[in-house]
């Protein structure tokens, strides 16, 4: 009975002039599902048995055809929603932060990949200790109580002026840690080797994040990351991780969408060249471009500069409200560097942003 019921509902699927009405929605999962509610699961079996009980009438098989659609688009929310549940049991699991997924415009999941909070090494220098400066051995400040001059600040002796370069850092009128400056590209934290505590404020991006994301599908942009809270301008948003690949590695691979260029006058060991979010990553790699964007990406490391520990970040570089999508302007020359063999088709920008370049890069 229940191949039968099975041959008989596909039949009606191929056949059915319903199905060209429901594709032209079919894209915009919101439409397609708010035509098929009310929907009772239970009540579309029943149906199914006395569809084959007797020959039914034309307005029963009708009404039949449009519930074998329903069902259809059940079985699909239903699907999505599992694979959605299965791949925020993994992202949970690894993140301390609220996570949540949404798709209001079809019924796609998010691409596999393995999920990661911190960059896969190359092969062979696990290990091995290459040290850029190796005559710093990190600060003597004292544990963050207050920012006062024994303790890690713009005014101590702490690892960015060690390697002269600016403290980073500050409290807003909250007591969160947020950028102090939002010029340069490069911010020198605390390491393991400093006598200051987990809890300094120098250590930023080493602690428990606090911007909880949203995956989202885009109505013309595929997958995005947006707030669920407002983000306060300066706020440390996610890391972006994946395989660290020496520079002949990038230029080999085929799938170039998820490389991340980070020494450019950063670090001169090429081992350390790009990150590859591609197979294994976070959530950072599905931040899209804008000509207009609300973060941007400063490379972190600790003052020996030990490219094993350098970490590309994302901050808020204005106050992005709540469900407002994330981006990052890919284009942004001291962020990511032009390389060679860019394709003559340039990629569409579609930000939709004020002063679109209308290409990405």
């Amino acid at each position: 009975m229940e191949t039968k019921i099975d041959a008989t509902v596909a039949d009606i699927k191929g056949k059915s002039s319903y199905l060209e009405r429901v594709a032209e929605t079919f894209s915009h999962k919101a439409k397609a599902m708010l035509e098929m509610m009310p929907f009772d699961p239970f009540e579309y079996k029943i149906m199914q048995v006395f569809f084959h009980l007797d020959e039914p009438n034309e307005k029963f098989r009708k009404i039949f055809e449009e519930h074998v659609f329903k069902n259809y688009f059940f079985k699909l929310d239903q699907l999505q929603q599992n694979k959605n549940d299965e791949l925020l049991e993994k992202i949970r699991e690894k993140e301390d932060i609220k996570v949540t997924i949404e798709n209001d415009e079809n019924f796609d999941n998010p691409p596999e990949f393995q999920y990661i909070v911190k960059n896969i090494l190359p092969q062979l220098v696990t290990e091995e200790n290459v040290l850029e400066n190796k005559s710093i051995d990190g600060c003597s400040c004292t544990v963050q109580v207050e920012e006062t001059v024994e303790s890690c600040g713009k005014d101590s002796q702490c690892c960015p002026k060690l390697c002269k370069k600016p403290f980073m850092y500050k409290k807003d009128n909250k007591g969160m840690t947020i950028l102090r400056l939002l010029k340069g590209i490069e911010i020198i934290e605390c390491g393991d080797i400093c006598a200051c505590g987990a809890d300094c404020i120098n250590r930023l991006t080493q602690q428990r994040k606090t911007v909880d994301l949203c995956l989202f599908m885009t109505k013309d942009r595929g997958w995005g990351l947006k707030t669920i809270n407002d983000v306060s301008k300066g706020t440390y948003i996610i890391e972006y991780v994946g395989e660290l690949i020496g520079e002949d590695e990038a230029n080999q691979r085929t799938e170039t969408t998820y490389l991340f260029d980070l020494n450019e006058g950063i670090v001169a060991d090429n081992r350390f060249h790009t990150i590859d979010a591609n197979v294994n990553g976070n959530l950072s790699r599905f931040i899209n471009h804008s000509c207009e964007p609300n973060s941007k990406v400063l490379y972190i490391n600790n003052c020996q500069k030990d490219p094993k520990n350098l970490k590309l970040c994302f901050f808020a570089n204005k106050l992005i409200p709540k469900d407002t999508e994330i981006t990052l302007d890919y284009r942004d020359g001291e962020i990511i560097p032009e390389r060679a063999g860019i394709p003559a088709l340039l990629p569409i920008c579609t930000c939709g942003s004020e002063n679109c370049r209308k290409v990405i890069y």
